[in-house]
């Protein structure tokens, strides 16, 4: 089974919802990113955030057939994987946080979550 590390990108300092705009973000705690970097495994196949994601996910899983993905997305990707993943409504997964530089890691064939929002 595949696992998938999901990461929160890193804070962007914006006050409004950013949506589709690109707005970068700010790496400039090298600490937090050594930390982050430390706390994911090294071979696995990277990722940025895409739109569809379950259909994404379907895609990357038969191009690579990899063990471990990281995907670098933003919070409502990962929430949608969450849910999916627990098989819970909107409500509950709202429940839980997705911070800047946080690990989501999810088996989804496995329907196992090993751990949500975790600031390594």
């Amino acid at each position: 089974m595949t696992t998938w590390h999901w990461v929160r990108h890193g804070p962007t300092h914006q006050k409004s919802f950013t949506g589709w705009r690109d707005v970068p973000a700010d790496l400039s705690d090298a600490r937090a990113v050594a930390r982050l970097t430390a706390a994911l495994p090294r071979d696995a196949v990277i990722v940025s955030a895409a739109a569809r994601a379950a259909a994404a996910m379907r895609r990357i899983e038969a191009t690579y057939r990899p063990e471990t993905i990281i995907v670098v997305a933003h919070f409502g990707v990962i929430l949608t994987q969450v849910q999916a993943t627990m098989g819970v409504s909107a409500a509950q997964v709202l429940q839980h946080r997705i911070d800047p530089l946080s690990v989501t890691t999810l088996r989804p064939g496995d329907g196992m979550v090993e751990r949500i929002n975790h600031l390594p």
